[in-house]
């Protein structure tokens, strides 16, 4: 017979399982009496919190936090969520866990997701994008189809403000990576054309008041 729980994982009848809640994801409660063991942090359902802070400085408001919509959201990793600006950007720049929803929502709009190490370390990118719109994705000196590729991630979070202006400055980083190690002449040509890139995302951002992507 089924064990019903709440969407904070409290069971029902008040006992703990070994395997349950969150269905298929199948978090461990295995001889931890009613808390669950969340990736690499002890979860307390009965509090809605963890038992140990968040490795991520800034990853969720409260370091002890678990999500902000429970009945939405979930945290397996026991790093942070999809609601804050430090955790769009370790899901983008690490292998961290695709949000819920995320490849769905991308396989709706006809891509796809991978990661993948570049020239400014591991990236999250969209994959049968358009890259970088009207723009050239590539030219004699410079390569800024990943920089694009994972700027364009940016709307599914559905998040404005300071989020917004953090992925745009990955952006410029990230064509700014693409720049070192080339010669002298083509990287001058690199970071002008990478500035040029990034001010005209910058000016779109700023026309919409750094409010969510459309």
């Amino acid at each position: 017979m089924g064990v019903d729980f709440d969407e904070y994982g409290n069971p029902a009848d008040g006992q703990a399982r070994r395997y349950g809640w969150l269905g298929s994801k199948q978090r461990s409660g295995d001889d931890l009496g009613l808390l669950t063991l969340m990736g690499v942090r002890l979860y307390n359902p009965a509090t809605g919190r963890f038992l140990s802070v968040d490795s991520i400085p800034g990853g969720t408001d409260n370091p002890y936090a678990y999500v902000l919509n429970p009945t939405d959201q979930f945290d397996l990793s026991g790093l942070c969520n999809d609601r804050t600006t430090a955790c769009i950007m370790l899901v983008l720049t690490t292998s961290e866990p695709y949000p819920t929803g995320f490849i769905s929502w991308l396989r709706r709009r006809g891509g796809d997701a991978r990661f993948a190490m570049t020239k400014a370390g591991m990236r999250a990118m969209r994959v049968n994008g358009d890259h970088c719109s009207k723009s050239p994705d590539t030219g004699w000196a410079w390569n800024f189809k990943n920089a694009c590729d994972t700027h364009d991630l940016l709307r599914f979070f559905r998040m404005g403000g300071a989020a917004r202006i953090a992925v745009d400055g990955l952006f410029l980083s990230d064509m700014s990576s693409d720049c070192k190690g080339r010669s002298f002449i083509n990287r001058k040509t690199c970071q002008s054309t990478a500035h040029a890139y990034w001010a005209a995302i910058a000016a779109n951002s700023l026309r919409q008041y750094y409010g969510v992507p459309g």
